[in-house]
């Protein structure tokens, strides 16, 4: 780093560099790394997004952004309350079945859009599952946490591709309800 450089941490996930002289917007030529898994011995589902975003990562917790789709379809998929703390909803979360990891352990990424991800290097998925073998399946939330799956990991375990709960509308989803359809499926899995 040359003088005059700015280092400091996001929520204590990954160093984060900014180069005032060549950065315009405010987050430029940024690394930064996921949260550690939540599972538990009763964990059967493991829901792997692609990377926490911005917001997230300075909520320091998974699905930070009070307008992503996540928690309500979580309050639907598992008919609880989930209007309450982060801890409250980890805990549910757990009681039900259901673990949350990231696919990639760290990236580059300008934003929290998906498509800004770069030098990406998966988690060691491989002996989370080792550790946990109850774990017989895993939603894979959105494209690019889809992509990074069938890169890095070649795993013979049920494994179900959901739209991203992140609120961009798309094609095919353009509200929580159109999600909903989708969801539901995991269901069958509980």
């Amino acid at each position: 780093m040359q003088q005059g450089d700015l280092n400091f941490s996001l929520a204590c996930h990954g160093e984060i560099w900014l180069n005032k002289k060549n950065c315009t917007e405010r987050w430029c030529s940024v690394r930064i790394s996921s949260f550690n898994p939540v599972v538990c011995g009763q964990t059967k589902i493991l829901i792997l997004g692609s990377m926490p975003s911005v917001k997230s990562l300075e909520e320091n917790m998974y699905y930070g952004n009070p307008r992503n789709h996540f928690w309500e379809l979580m309050a639907r998929l598992l008919c609880v309350d989930m209007d309450t703390g982060y801890e409250t909803r980890i805990q549910r979360l757990l009681e039900g079945g259901i673990g949350l990891w990231d696919v990639f352990e760290s990236c580059q990424r300008k934003g929290s859009l998906d498509q800004d991800i770069k030098e990406e290097v998966p988690n060691n998925l491989v002996d989370l599952l080792g550790r946990y073998p109850n774990i017989e399946c895993i939603v894979l939330n959105g494209s690019k946490a889809a992509k990074g799956f069938d890169k890095h990991f070649k795993l013979n375990i049920h494994t179900i591709r959901l739209p991203s709960t992140s609120p961009i509308p798309t094609k095919y989803c353009k509200s929580l309800d159109d999600k909903w359809e989708y969801w539901k499926v995991l269901r069958a899995e509980l």
